[in-house]
């Protein structure tokens, strides 16, 4: 082969290397970190099975989930403890959790709070861990 030959191969090679590398958020800047994203149901409205995704589009993610049922509309205010769940491994990037919610409204005219709250730590190489939240109003129309 010739001169040019080799020098083609070497630059179409390192130019692969560098595009699987950027792919994988190797060659990225520090700043440019990866987001947490959970979805889920802002409010129900009938008794049933609901999903929560949690994805983090970062090399290796992993999710801690837990949830809890609250008397309060917001995290900071609830004092109920966190309880463990495991999510179901959806793909390289996200997970999803399912659950059977109740809807619940009293039937009284004292408007009450009752929701559902899911916490999901992401954690993944070269990344550091993040923590969101997702309530769900357990009784009616919009966020809780």
């Amino acid at each position: 082969m010739n001169v040019d030959m080799h020098r083609a191969r070497r630059v179409l090679r390192w130019s692969v290397i560098m595009a699987v590398l950027a792919a994988v958020g190797f060659a990225s800047p520090a700043s440019a970190a990866a987001t947490v994203n959970l979805w889920g149901p802002d409010s129900i409205t009938s008794t049933g099975n609901y999903t929560y995704t949690a994805s983090y589009l970062a090399p290796y993610a992993s999710f801690q989930w837990a949830t809890r049922s609250c008397a309060t509309a917001t995290v900071d205010s609830c004092t109920t403890a966190w309880t463990v769940a495991f999510g179901s491994y959806r793909d390289q990037f996200s997970e999803t959790l399912t659950r059977y919610l109740t809807y619940t409204c009293p039937l009284s005219l004292k408007p009450t709070v009752n929701t559902y709250q899911v916490r999901v730590i992401g954690s993944a190489f070269g990344q550091p861990p993040q923590t969101v939240y997702k309530v769900t109003n357990l009784c009616g129309d919009g966020p809780a």
